[in-house]
């Protein structure tokens, strides 16, 4: 996939609390990752955050961070990769966000 003759990345990341290493939430992008981390830093700010978000507002985005946890993905396994690796992870706010949508239904 090309995007004014430029590849687009897709990518599946991890976004972490600095001070311990813990990987908090499994995402994907196809787009570059400090502009996705920046993405949740505004949802924080925003009037609708997600569970997420108020953990990032409660540890301040200084301790956050984000890492690739695999690239080089083709469109068709995007979604595929990413619940792979929120199985393997069992990233805390994927896990309640599963919960909340099922609770709902």
């Amino acid at each position: 996939m090309t995007y004014q003759g430029e590849a687009i990345r897709m990518v599946v990341y991890g976004i972490i609390d600095k001070r311990t290493g813990w990987i908090l939430y499994v995402g994907k992008t196809t787009g570059r990752m400090n502009a996705r981390l920046r993405g949740h830093f505004s949802t924080a700010k925003g009037k609708h955050p997600v569970l997420l978000s108020l953990y990032i507002n409660e540890a301040g985005e200084e301790h956050i961070g984000i890492i690739q946890l695999e690239s080089g993905i083709s469109d068709d396994d995007l979604l595929i990769k990413e619940d792979k690796w929120i199985k393997k992870l069992e990233p805390h706010f994927n896990i309640m966000n599963q919960r909340n949508r099922s609770s709902h239904h």
